[in-house]
């Protein structure tokens, strides 16, 4: 359902009131903005910092900020942009500023005064998004309390769980569920990326001190390091953003294979976070994973909206929306607004300034005219492919077409075992070691036992050719689609694999694809990769998933070259 509601400014209450319809009493209201986020003691310190004439009775003020951040104080726009002020000043005069600044007790009060009076003011539209039995087009409950309820019920035979990041939707979404089933036992799931911002870290620490009755399980890729592999595939972009995949959907992948329960994860996710989260559906199977039903509970919530159940509840938050940050998570997210990068200047300078030397580093590498615009514009954030990275080289191999239904391929990397896992999405692979040794292994059909294809390379060789041994129209079936099946041309899905193979970093981004968790990635020299065959259903989600077969091939693609020789 979408939420159309607006924001007005009620000039007699002196907060924002919350409003489906324009308002009757057009004195007492005006108009705002679509959604906004609320601004506290800390922030609005840093606007008197920023802006000259804003005195210290902002902090006796109703303040409040939109998504291009805009202030509005008591109901006021304030005039001029804050990046043009940010530009204006010292930055070693601003950090000096805050550093020194301590919120008195007075501000302390009027503060809470303020946003228990929003509370107040909205409590027939906090009424309704909690508790409304209006049903959905999904036939489920608009308030997110007896939502929460019809699903467990529905799902009740599943391992009931919460996908906590620290940032106020997961903590709006963690209450809510603990609080509409009465327990504090439900686990939460927390990603480490490894490059959370401080103060998150700082937050989740307290969150599991203050609340020892809830499973916390913390999961983190050990294996891979950020900043060094950003050197070797270059930093992720808005367009590739290959990070999410390592740091987050690999890690709890890695998990969600060694269990056998299925799984009812309640998620944080709103529409109005993005055009493409705007299309999700409240309650889905998990894309990722065979075994999880993925729920959301304030899916149809704007900022607004969870700030006002967070206000309600009186519960603790995370320090960084005090400081401005109007999202939490990695702090040199690509996705993050002109406005993160701002504060992360001023509060984290010593990561910040490693971050963008290395950005300006990078944007030399790869010969951009003036890597420091390149790097503080932002311009790396709108990045794509692998030109310039010695890494990118290893994407591409050249082929020759024998005949319809055979191609010598001719790679970057050498053959060794562990070759052929990268095959076991097509068929069963009996390898025998007569078979290795004589430099032919057969793909075979696992229903009519049938050769599918044989490849053909002896180990240490660069040289692999494949042949085709059966008719494969309508063979294959891809995703739940049944219209997406390989038709004439499998080899576009083999070459996938043969990229996969010669790029492979054991990113463990491939763990997250499969659905029945049948991929492993590890530090095993003989077979890092490797794909129980008593798992694997062949539905080639995996070789599928990513344009290029890989994550990394993928984020290292460079202009299409001609492969056929």
């Amino acid at each position: 359902m979408k939420n159309d509601n607006i924001v007005f400014w009620d000039k007699e209450k002196k907060n924002p009131k919350i409003l489906k319809d324009n308002p009757l009493n057009k004195d007492q209201f005006s108009y705002l903005t679509t959604d906004i986020r609320p601004v506290f003691i800390e922030e609005k310190y840093l606007i008197t910092v920023l802006f000259p004439k804003i005195d210290d009775s902002i902090f006796e003020k109703s303040v409040w900020a939109d998504k291009s951040n805009n202030y509005f104080i008591d109901g006021y726009r304030l005039e001029g942009s804050i990046y043009n002020h940010f530009k204006k000043k010292d930055l070693s005069y601003i950090r000096k500023m805050l550093k020194s600044f301590k919120p008195t007790e007075k501000m302390i009060e009027k503060e809470k005064a303020i946003f228990n009076h929003f509370v107040s003011l909205n409590k027939d539209r906090l009424n309704f998004i909690l508790t409304s039995k209006n049903k959905d087009k999904e036939g489920y409950s608009i308030g997110a309390e007896p939502f929460i309820n019809e699903v467990i019920h529905q799902y009740n035979k599943r391992l009931l769980n919460i996908s906590f990041s620290g940032g106020k939707d997961s903590i709006a979404v963690s209450n809510l569920v603990r609080r509409a089933t009465a327990k504090n036992d439900v686990v939460h799931f927390f990603a480490n990326t490894t490059i959370e911002d401080p103060l998150n870290y700082e937050f989740i620490q307290r969150f599991k001190e203050e609340n020892r009755s809830v499973p916390f399980l913390e999961f983190k890729n050990e294996e891979q390091n950020f900043f060094e592999l950003s050197e070797t595939i270059g930093p992720p972009s808005r367009r590739k953003s290959w990070c999410c995949s390592i740091f987050k959907t690999g890690p709890i992948g890695s998990f969600y294979s060694g269990i056998k329960e299925n799984l009812l994860t309640f998620y944080g996710i709103r529409r109005s976070e993005s055009t493409a989260r705007s299309k999700y559906n409240r309650v889905v199977q998990s894309p990722k994973l065979k075994k999880q039903i993925v729920a959301s509970p304030i899916i149809d919530w704007k900022d607004i909206d969870v700030w006002l159940y967070l206000f309600s509840i009186n519960v603790q938050i995370n320090p960084a929306y005090r400081y401005g940050y109007s999202r939490v998570g990695c702090w040199c997210c690509p996705n993050n607004s002109t406005w993160s990068d701002i504060l992360n200047a001023i509060y984290i300078p010593d990561k910040f300034d490693r971050w963008s030397n290395q950005l300006i580093e990078f944007a030399k590498k790869i010969g951009k005219l003036d890597p420091v615009e390149y790097t503080y514009q932002g311009f790396w954030k709108a990045r794509a492919g692998g030109e310039g990275l010695t890494k990118a080289k290893e994407v591409k191999f050249k082929y020759k077409q024998e005949d319809e239904l055979n191609r010598t391929y001719f790679l970057t990397k050498e053959v060794n075992i562990n070759f052929y896992e990268y095959f076991k999405p097509f068929g069963q692979i009996g390898i025998r070691n007569d078979e290795i040794e004589k430099g032919s292994v057969n793909i075979i059909d696992k229903k009519t036992k049938e050769p599918i294809f044989k490849i053909e390379a002896k180990l240490g060789d660069k040289v692999v050719n494949i042949r085709i041994l059966k008719n494969l129209n309508n063979h294959f079936q891809i995703s739940e689609n049944k219209d997406k099946v390989i038709q004439h041309n499998i080899f576009n899905y083999i070459e996938k694999q043969i990229r996969k193979f010669q790029v492979c970093i054991n990113c463990k981004a491939c763990i997250g694809t499969c659905p029945v968790s049948a991929i492993e990635v590890s530090g095993n020299n003989i077979l890092p990769y490797y794909i129980d065959e008593n798992k694997c259903i062949n539905c080639l989600k995996c070789v599928d998933h990513f344009p290029k077969g890989c994550l990394i091939a993928s984020a290292l693609d460079t202009k299409k070259v001609e492969n056929e020789l």
